[in-house]
């Protein structure tokens, strides 16, 4: 796995993209706290609503309109 501060991966984007795309994790750094993990997108070409749907199971990602959203 690839490890890399903000400022760098700004820089930089397409290169680490290209490591994604390869198989690659990169591993995102905000001084010496890691903060997030770009990896590629496992099985099948998955459409939007499949991958954020596997990421709420996973409970990676919440949804914003769950039982504690406000709602205007």
């Amino acid at each position: 796995m690839r490890k890399v501060g903000i400022a760098e991966l700004k820089n930089r984007l397409s290169q680490y993209l290209r490591y994604v795309r390869g198989g690659e994790a990169v591993l995102v750094y905000d001084r010496d706290r890691a903060i997030a993990r770009i990896e590629p997108v496992r099985g099948e070409d998955l459409g939007e609503a499949d991958w954020t749907a596997e990421l709420e199971r996973a409970g990676v990602l919440a949804n914003a309109m769950g039982p504690r959203a406000i709602r205007l």
